[in-house]
């Protein structure tokens, strides 16, 4: 690459011709970031392994039980899984009120999972693990935003968290009170009647609104604390209202079984820091813009979750002794970003991942780390760049009727998924969003 040419970021060299340079096709040619069919011709192409098929099966039947949504199409999936079918794996936080950007990614999931069976005969099953054991400041955690017609034209719904418990993780913070999801209901209703006056869906608004309060409340019910609140809703929206039958299940779960392969990967982690740095020299030199930065060879970047202080950590701390150390008292060893995807295929053994273009950093990184550390081909991904939802998929009249900054406010991949629901209806979205992706005669 000409030493002229202006930086560009992992996602943006997906989008480049970097056909000629051998080590950048190396780095990025299993990820698509363009169409399905890409992504699908590569998954019937490759052999995953299935490693622990039962043991995820377990955890997902565990999730569903206690989320009050275990149907016989989701018991179907699990059978499926027990016996030996094709992981096709998206991984998040459990983000309050999901948002379109994390929602399309799973329309993805879904439909990669049907057309790679429909091409190879082999089953393929779609399965979500929530990131629960990141830490409660990321905001997306506690904060969700619903366009509103006057200034500043986005609204945000969020629940306050204690500065004493950001740096607690996710699985650990409280639910909110009842009183405080009530006032984001109603802020949610007084946004969608903005929205709906004067159009066809303004006498059905009441209908939807009541689908979508109800919801709301019966996960409020159902959870013991806010990542299940917010877990509980997506898996509603995804698999009672629209039928899709994606498999979820908590993160920190996987990671209390801690197999071989996660202790291997800990005893490794000289070499995983030093392939990493190795990694992150090879994009500088190509003038490719990443936000991590070089390790220590020797720092750990395994988390111990102590379930006394309810801090995740890395090394020393006021109550925790040296991480590589196996502890007596009870507690979770969790992985970072690099680890965690490295795991997904050497525990799970996952045939494809579907995410989003800002994980591509850290997808082209930990591929590297991976095929180079175990001389395993590295899976298919797909990663996808949600636009939002075009105000005038939904209204005809959009354009007309509200001002600009409201249109744009509008259309932000980052809205509340909820909003959505009840302005027009699961079923209304659930079309539009199916056409925007995949195109009016989608079946």
């Amino acid at each position: 690459m000409d030493k002229n040419e202006r930086i560009m970021n992992c996602w943006q060299i997906l989008h480049s011709d970097f056909s000629a340079n051998e080590v950048l096709t190396n780095m990025f040619s299993h990820i698509s970031h363009t169409t399905i069919d890409t992504f699908v011709n590569e998954l019937c192409q490759y052999k995953s392994s299935n490693k622990h098929n039962i043991e995820i099966a377990d955890l997902i039947e565990q999730f569903h039980t206690k989320a009050g949504s275990l149907s016989e199409d989701i018991c179907s999936r699990i059978h499926e899984l027990r016996g030996g079918a094709n992981i096709i794996l998206m991984a998040h936080q459990p983000n309050i009120f999901p948002t379109i950007a994390i929602i399309e990614p799973i329309f993805y999931l879904v439909e990669s999972c049907k057309l790679a069976q429909e091409r190879t005969g082999r089953r393929y099953v779609p399965v979500f693990m929530f990131v629960d054991y990141d830490v409660a400041d990321d905001k997306r955690f506690y904060k969700c935003a619903i366009p509103i017609i006057s200034k500043p034209y986005t609204k945000h719904i969020r629940l306050s968290i204690p500065h004493s418990t950001r740096n607690d993780v996710m699985f650990n913070i409280e639910r909110p009170p009842l009183k405080v999801v009530e006032s984001w209901i109603e802020e949610i209703r007084v946004a969608a009647k903005q929205f709906t006056k004067n159009s066809c869906y303004s006498s059905s608004l009441n209908d939807h609104f009541q689908e979508v309060r109800t919801l709301i409340l019966k996960c409020h019910s159902n959870a013991k604390n806010f990542s299940e609140f917010n877990e509980f809703i997506l898996d509603a929206i995804v698999n009672h209202f629209w039928n899709m039958s994606v498999l979820f299940y908590e993160g920190h779960t996987q990671y209390l079984l801690i197999g071989k392969e996660f202790v291997d990967l800990i005893n490794s982690q000289v070499n995983v820091n030093r392939l990493f740095n190795e990694a992150l020299d090879i994009l500088n030199k190509e003038k490719i813009s990443v936000s991590m930065r070089p390790r220590q060879l020797t720092a750990n970047r395994i988390w111990h979750y102590q379930t006394e202080c309810k801090r995740r950590c890395y090394g020393l701390c006021d109550s925790c002794d040296n991480l590589s150390v196996p502890k007596t008292q009870p507690g979770y060893k969790l992985p970072d970003v690099i680890c965690d995807n490295i795991l997904d295929h050497l525990y799970i053994g996952k045939a494809g991942a579907v995410g989003y273009y800002k994980q591509a950093e850290h997808v082209v990184v930990s591929n590297y780390v991976q095929s180079t550390m175990f001389a395993d081909s590295v899976c298919p991904q797909l990663l996808i760049d949600s636009n939002g939802i075009a105000i005038n998929r939904l209204r005809s009249d959009a354009e007309t009727f509200f001002s600009a900054e409201y249109i744009e406010a509008f259309q932000d991949r980052q809205n509340s998924t909820i909003f959505f629901c009840a302005c027009v209806g699961f079923e209304k979205l659930k079309e539009t969003i199916k056409t925007m992706l995949f195109g009016s005669n989608h079946s």
